[in-house]
């Protein structure tokens, strides 16, 4: 049997978004974000207008940090701010990428927009704002990044300081109505805030649910808050702010789109390291005389798309990546 003294230790190399469809931590270049066509994993084309003066909205150096998961796990890139200037509003918005090709292949419906029947989807981001009386809104659009387009929001634009979920902005406050297109999500805080809605696409109407600030172990077991809210297939997001005073904003960080609960919120919990592997870490007196298979346990909470193997008789080697 023929032994030697190799030394073997596996590294994470990085990240693959696998059920993640869109991710904009806005990496761009702090300032105007209008016409920036730079890629991003799940959008297509360029930053676009939807409504009113987007003089003042811009990418902010600094991330919006959400309190309830540990700072070291939150992206530290950048944000988006949109502000209202004087009398005016502002709204901003990119297309997804809805070939049938591409991230949204499954989701993909007859219309080519993303909202196949019998499937869910989950949208999460951060919203802070400035003052909790309407306008803003984190919106869902289709085929127009204006009013005209408009699928669903969240936000306020009804009046008081309390959230909504809305469908096709029906402001219908009715008992038949609440709970159909329309629901009330509590009052609005200018804290930063994480936002995860679940649209569930049906054969006759579709459902959502909003979870505000939730648990990032499991997903809370509540009832939808929109039930047959009617046809929410989309195809771009955008983000609003209207009505004065001039110089109010919204601040928006961390969007992402992906296929369940966990994946959604990844970028905030917890993940192990890769474990368990053969032969053991530190290994020595290996058998080479055959092939030699590698084999470990992966990490959870993040989704590795390759790891780095390095093999060496020498650990300093090893400790310095210098190994082959």
């Amino acid at each position: 049997m023929k032994k030697t003294g190799l030394i073997i230790v596996l590294c994470i190399s990085g990240l693959a978004f696998c059920d993640i469809f869109a991710y904009d931590t806005f990496t761009y270049n702090p300032g105007a974000l209008l016409d920036n066509t730079t890629p991003c994993h799940g959008f297509v084309g360029a930053w676009g207008a939807g409504g009113g003066n987007l003089a003042l909205t811009a990418v902010r150096s600094e991330s919006l940090i959400y309190s309830g998961a540990p700072a070291s796990f939150q992206d530290l890139s950048g944000s988006l701010q949109v502000t209202v200037p004087v009398w005016e509003g502002a709204r901003i918005g990119r297309f997804l990428d809805t070939d049938p090709n591409g991230p949204f292949a499954d989701y993909i419906n007859n219309q080519g927009r993303i909202g196949r029947p019998g499937q869910s989807i989950y949208i999460s981001y951060l919203m802070k704002i400035s003052h909790a009386s309407p306008f803003y809104a984190f919106e869902l659009k289709r085929g127009n990044l204006g009013d005209e387009g408009a699928v669903l929001y969240v936000g306020n634009d009804v009046g008081g300081t309390h959230l909504q979920v809305c469908a096709f902005r029906n402001r219908d406050l009715s008992e038949s109505n609440i709970g159909r297109q329309f629901q009330w999500l509590g009052p609005a805080t200018t804290n930063t805030e994480l936002f995860v809605i679940r649209i569930d696409f049906g054969q006759a109407g579709d459902n959502v649910t909003v979870y505000r600030n939730p648990s990032l172990d499991a997903e809370p077991a509540i009832a939808p808050h929109l039930v047959n809210a009617g046809f929410l297939d989309f195809d771009a997001i955008s983000m609003a702010v209207w009505v004065e005073p001039a110089g109010r904003y919204a601040q928006f960080d961390e969007i992402c789109i992906a296929s369940t609960y966990a994946d959604v919120l990844r970028f905030y919990t917890t993940s192990t390291k890769a474990r368990n592997p053969y032969p053991p870490n530190g290994a020595i007196d290996i058998d080479t005389s055959g092939p030699l298979v590698l084999s470990w346990q992966p990490g959870e909470g993040m989704a590795p798309m390759g790891y780095d193997v390095y093999f060496s008789d020498q650990l300093s080697q090893i400790l310095t990546r210098d190994a082959q």
